[in-house]
Parts: C-alpha cells; structure tokens; sequence
C-alpha cells in the first residue's frame, strides 16, 4: 500500500516501545538510525545503542544533508561535517535546525519567508514515520 519498509519498521519499534517490549533493529540502512534504541549492522556486525538525542541528530542530518542513495538534494554545501561542527558549539534540536536553516542555507539561497515550508517540506522528506497500524494482532501467537 505503497509503505516504504523505513516506515514499517519505525512504527513497529514504536509499537514495542507502547507495549515496553525489547527490540533490535536489524538493518544496514543508515536512515533507520533515527530510530533510537538497540541496533545490529548485520553487514558490518556491529551492536550499537542509540539514545533518542542521538537518534534525532540523525534526523536533523538528514534534514540537511544530501541523500544520494535516495535521489534527494536537500541543502549543496551542507553536509554531516558541518552539521556536527555546529552541534559541538550549541544544543541541537528543532528550535536550532529551524535557526541554522533561516540564517544559514535559505539567506544563501534567498528563500526569504518560505524557507519554513522548505523546512518542513526536508522534515517530511526524511521523518520516518511511526504512526503505521499493523493489520496482525501481534498479542496472539503465531501459528505456522
């Protein structure tokens, strides 16, 4: 139903984390670290935790970063590397990507008042959802 398989797996580590069950996510897609918690790269074999600041940095990564894997250009110039310059120097949550992208990138591409729908339009782009119904009732057990 046209559900992008980043989306089922962060609605269904949030379903676990609703039922305070234990989860790991298993995966080699660097988007799915916005998703905090226990991870496994099962490419690299690396267990690793990340906490929920560490998870949203990830996302306000992405908000600025270009994602060749998925055809996205976002913001030329900006990169991971910048972003985790800046974060050594102020606290990073919404209020301050919201700054860095007004006074930053959109001066510079002379976006003037719109830069939030841009803004917001990258959010989107990039957000992980995790409001996803499951149609399978995961309280009953499976029969095979």
């Amino acid at each position: 139903n046209n559900i992008e398989a980043d989306d089922l797996c962060a609605s269904a580590v949030q379903w676990c984390r609703n039922k305070n069950l234990d989860y790991c996510v298993s995966h080699i897609d660097k988007d799915l670290n916005q998703i905090p918690g226990e991870h496994l790269n099962y490419a690299k074999h690396i267990k690793y935790h990340l906490t929920e600041d560490e998870a949203n940095l990830d996302l306000f990564r992405s908000m600025f970063a270009n994602q060749v894997g998925d055809n996205i250009k976002i913001c030329e110039g900006i990169g991971e590397s910048a972003i985790d310059k800046i974060v050594k120097y102020m606290p990073l949550n919404l209020k301050t990507i919201i700054a860095i992208y007004r006074d930053g990138f959109a001066r510079f591409k002379g976006y003037g008042k719109e830069y939030k729908n841009k803004l917001k339009m990258h959010y989107q782009l990039v957000k992980l959802l995790t409001n996803i119904e499951f149609a399978a009732d995961f309280n009953k057990p499976i029969q095979i």
